[in-house]
């Protein structure tokens, strides 16, 4: 049981940083793209 919360509590630490690289990438995308007013 113990055993399979850590592989759970794994794939969300996996699936958050993901999801973090992601978002950054399109924040940089966004800057890069957007005209400068």
């Amino acid at each position: 049981m113990k055993k399979a919360t850590n592989l759970t509590n794994n794939v969300f630490y996996e699936i958050g940083g993901a999801l973090s690289v992601v978002c950054f990438s399109f924040m940089q995308i966004v800057v890069i793209l957007c005209p400068k007013t």
